[in-house]
């Protein structure tokens, strides 16, 4: 219809709504539970390179609880090593590959040596994709979860490494790791939080009015969503009130949002007050750059009479996670539907 059409054209607007909480999915432990983070810890599921076999587990210092939140927690604390350690010096090369949805924010980690007396790893190196993220001496180290480092993650399979190298074994000691006073390991982890700036983009949320001589309301609306980056955004929901006109008529709400992409079906309930209806359309994994329309219908049969009325429109977007920028987050707008005609600032109706 050409008022829908009017309608889709002058808007670009969508709807606030309900803090409806919907089920977490399930996510790999090295996502927390809520997909507002990251961590990658050394585990036995880690592989040893050289030796194209696992890792060694020296140590479970905690078993971890995959049902947990954290994900360092998740993992828990695991202290590993190459399949073997030689007399001589060794130089190793470990490997985690995770899939992460997107680059990430503020990034930390550490690497920890542990070994018995007498024995010493004296480089070790923690590596995202192949870029040094911290190299440390013997006694290990790390640092805070700081800017800059996020930047090398990205959308898909990342992969993490250690590469160390262990000093000669004392003298007499021909292979390390075969009793407590012979332990060479390490334990380590990157650990960070998606952070983006995921926003609205319309034209700017004021009203719209349109001429609509006839008693019934009806129009469609389409909101943009967009991830401008620079990181992922794991998880998160586009949530909208709709409040039509009364009628004791028929009356609807229907949403569509693009298929294959990062966005659920939209759910809503309409309340008790009038035709209003509250919802929410949940996505995760939104790749940095990219845009996505949601599109709603609307209508209100016999709700108008012979006066001016309006629909008014709620709408914003959130994340688990540091979004950088919450001023491009909610909306607020009424469409007006004119009896007489439109006032000329096209925002409102004439008067009679």
């Amino acid at each position: 219809m050409r008022r829908a059409a009017l309608l889709a054209g002058v808007l670009a607007l969508a709807s606030l709504g309900a803090s409806v909480r919907a089920a977490t999915p399930a996510t790999p432990v090295w996502l927390s539970s809520e997909g507002d983070r990251f961590g990658v810890a050394t585990t036995a599921d880690w592989a040893d390179v050289l030796a194209h076999s696992r890792v060694k587990v020296t140590d479970v210092l905690f078993a971890g609880v995959p049902a947990g939140s954290d994900p360092l927690d998740r993992q828990g604390k695991v202290n590993v090593w190459a399949a073997t350690c030689p007399a001589g010096a060794q130089t190793i090369r470990l490997r985690r590959t995770v899939d992460l949805p997107g680059p990430v924010g503020d990034v930390g980690a550490f690497i920890a040596p542990v070994v018995a007396p007498g024995f010493s790893i004296t480089s070790a190196e923690l590596l995202v994709n192949g870029h040094t993220v911290l190299r440390t001496g013997p006694r290990g180290g790390g640092f805070s979860p700081k800017p800059g480092i996020g930047r090398l993650f990205r959308f898909g399979d990342n992969v993490v490494e250690l590469v160390a190298t262990k000093a000669p074994n004392p003298k007499g000691v021909t292979q390390c790791n075969t009793s407590s006073s012979t332990k060479v390991s390490l334990q380590a982890a990157v650990r960070g939080e998606f952070a983006t700036d995921l926003a609205l983009i319309e034209p700017g949320a004021t009203d719209q009015a349109v001429a609509a001589p006839s008693p019934h309301v009806l129009g469609e609306v389409h909101f943009t969503v967009r991830n401008k980056g620079p990181g992922g955004a794991a998880r998160g929901r586009f949530y909208y009130t709709i409040a039509l006109p009364y009628t004791n008529d028929v009356e609807f709400l229907t949403s569509q949002v693009p298929a294959g992409g990062p966005f659920q079906t939209c759910t809503s309930t309409k309340t008790r007050s009038g035709p209003t209806y509250e919802g929410t359309c949940e996505f995760a994994n939104l790749r940095t750059g990219t845009s996505y329309v949601l599109t709603f219908k609307y209508g209100s049969s016999n709700s108008k009479a012979d006066r001016d009325t309006y629909v008014s429109l709620r709408w914003g977007i959130s994340m688990s996670g540091q979004d950088l920028n919450g001023a491009n987050n909610e909306r607020l707008a009424k469409v007006w539907f004119c009896q007489v005609g439109v006032a000329d600032d096209r925002r409102s109706c004439k008067t009679p």
